[in-house]
């Protein structure tokens, strides 16, 4: 049975979370709430989508395709008000650099374009200011090869 491509660039996303500098609750798919911790870092599966101009209609079944998945990384913070918002900066740039300059990802990727990140939504928008919880979006393609599981 052939790798799981998807599940190893999640693999991968979470051990190189949890060697970045500060971080030291580092969980997969679990909100930042679910225990009570509120400075925690949680790398949530996210989406997965067929690349549109893939032509995989054209192709027998079980032909591999192009994916692009989206994980997301959520950033807990409970820092006070006023230093939420440099807070979830300051780690949000750590976790950027980790995760888009990790070869072992850029390996794993569609022409080893690795994890690139494509954006930032976060409960400060809403007004929220005791716990933010900022989910960075990730973008990684690969090829998925059915015939191959």
């Amino acid at each position: 049975m052939a790798e799981d491509i998807r599940e190893a660039i999640l693999a991968q996303m979470l051990a190189v979370m949890q060697n970045i500098t500060g971080e030291t609750d580092v969980v997969r798919n679990q909100i930042v709430n679910d225990d009570g911790s509120a400075h925690r870092l949680a790398l949530l599966d996210g989406a997965e989508d067929l690349v549109p101009d893939d032509g995989l209609s054209n192709r027998p079944p079980l032909a591999p395709r192009i994916m692009k998945m989206y994980p997301l990384t959520l950033v807990g913070s409970s820092a006070k008000a006023k230093d939420i918002g440099a807070d979830v900066s300051a780690r949000r740039a750590r976790i950027i650099s980790a995760i888009e300059g990790d070869p072992t990802l850029i390996g794993l990727t569609y022409k080893g374009k690795g994890g690139r990140y494509v954006g930032i939504e976060n409960t400060l928008a809403l007004g929220i200011l005791t716990v933010d919880q900022a989910a960075l979006k990730f973008e990684f393609t690969y090829v998925l090869r059915p015939s191959q599981f």
